[in-house]
């Protein structure tokens, strides 16, 4: 994935420029940011709702911005004809990054984060942009357990499927059937997360999940530089992602 690896080479702002938008949220107004696919992108794609990490997309008082690496995956999603939206749980509640903080503890993962994607969801499915069939959703590290947690009570033949990178799955032990197809994607030095737990979800829900280890790749893999085993990870990650859209994010009735 060339395009990918070059895009990660961007500063903070470059790329696509997205438009910010209000989402009815739980109790709160969420603000997030809108891509639409440019002029001559493949039709007929669905919507991706990406779910930030604890890191947050801006403060309260600073308008939304995306970090080079998610950024990078917007552009690349972009240009296979998918919308995309980034709704921001942290800066819609006057809060910045979070990472240590409260709202990363497993509370915000399983409650908060879930209902925020909930909210999203339903306010993608009543755009008239929106393909027929459902969205794909995409989390990364704290934003792929609220992910997690969200799947099971997601509505029927709403969610497509869903991509995880580098989360944690220590209180997925009760987690209910996905409401659609998972692919979680792991870092085998990955000393934040509890990504060894996820490991057990492909046995509990056969069929339905799977998970990919990059060796010695850490979390966060893809917004690395330099390291040589993340920058293969994150490589081998779209080429991961790729297939699974093809698989599962195309126009309705040809997947």
């Amino acid at each position: 994935m060339l395009l990918l690896c070059l895009l990660l080479l961007l500063p903070r702002g470059a790329g696509a420029a997205g438009v910010e938008v209000a989402v009815p949220g739980p109790g709160v107004t969420l603000r997030a940011l809108l891509f639409r696919p440019p002029a001559g992108a493949p039709p007929g794609r669905a919507a991706v709702i990406a779910l930030h990490a604890c890191g947050g997309i801006g403060g309260a008082d600073e308008p939304i911005r995306l970090f080079r690496s998610e950024q990078a995956w917007t552009d690349l999603l972009l240009s296979a004809g998918h919308p995309v939206i980034w709704p921001d749980s942290f800066g819609s509640r006057g809060l910045a990054a979070e990472c240590g903080h409260s709202w990363s503890r497993p509370e915000g993962a399983r409650t908060i984060r879930p209902a925020d994607a909930a909210a999203t969801l339903a306010w993608v499915t009543a755009q008239p942009w929106a393909a027929p069939g459902g969205v794909i959703l995409m989390g990364w590290s704290h934003g792929a357990m609220g992910m997690l947690g969200m799947l099971p009570g997601a509505p029927p033949g709403s969610v497509r499927g869903a991509i995880g990178f580098y989360a944690g799955c220590r209180d997925t032990a009760a987690m209910g059937p996905p409401a659609g197809p998972v692919l979680l994607l792991l870092g085998e030095a990955d000393n934040f997360g509890g990504w060894r737990a996820c490991l057990g979800l492909p046995h509990r829900h056969p069929g339905m999940i799977r998970t990919v280890v990059y060796p010695g790749a850490h979390h966060a893999f893809d917004m690395a530089e330099d390291d040589p085993a993340d920058r293969a990870a994150t490589a081998a990650a779209a080429r991961e992602v790729t297939t699974f859209l093809a698989a599962h994010g195309g126009p309705a009735g040809t997947r």
